[in-house]
């Protein structure tokens, strides 16, 4: 698969595809998109380990999911307060940890980040600027208005990332790595 260019070694971005890995150029060709599995994970942990693979990485306080559909919802670091509209245009505020996982069937099927401590695999956290996304992980994505926030969702093998703007869009409130 290792060709020479022009006295260099390189491998052709088909035979990348053919591996099962997501590879494009974009803003052809200045930036070469690679997309792996690691692209769901932060610091040691990703979305589809086991809780025990987790609990290696972070000291976390698991609970139950109090009737939601998750099997635990574990917290890690402290509470960051942000503020969102919701879909009857009120102001509210609310606190979340500096990251969340949630557990189904032994498995962590989400991750979201609060806190500029920490960042995605590609180094985006929260309280960059969202041109910053795009730079990183490209143009392609989906682009919502939920709860008064801009939110930009990128599909990737086995999941999602979202990155979730404060009103004003200027920076990354929250972020959110999904299995599918």
């Amino acid at each position: 698969m290792v060709e020479e260019v022009e006295g260099q070694e390189a491998v052709n971005i088909e035979a990348l595809q053919d591996l099962g890995m997501k590879a494009s150029w974009y803003d052809n060709p200045d930036h070469l998109h690679l997309e792996t599995g690691n692209l769901l994970g932060i610091e040691g942990a990703s979305v589809g380990d086991s809780v025990q693979a987790v609990d290696r990485n972070f000291d976390i306080h698991w609970n139950t999911g109090f009737g939601q559909a998750a099997d635990y919802v574990g917290f890690y670091g402290g509470n960051n307060e942000f503020m969102y509209t919701d879909r009857y245009g009120i102001k509210r505020t609310g606190q979340v940890p500096d990251v969340q996982f949630e557990v189904m069937d032994g498995y962590i099927t989400y991750i979201m980040i609060a806190s500029a401590d920490h960042s995605t695999s590609k180094g985006v956290s929260p309280g960059d600027p969202l041109f910053e996304v795009q730079r990183v992980y490209g143009r392609v994505h989906e682009t919502e208005l939920i709860d008064g926030n801009r939110v930009y969702i990128y599909e990737v093998n086995h999941g999602s990332l979202w990155f979730i703007g404060d009103e004003e869009e200027e920076s990354i409130q929250r972020i959110v790595l999904w299995d599918k």
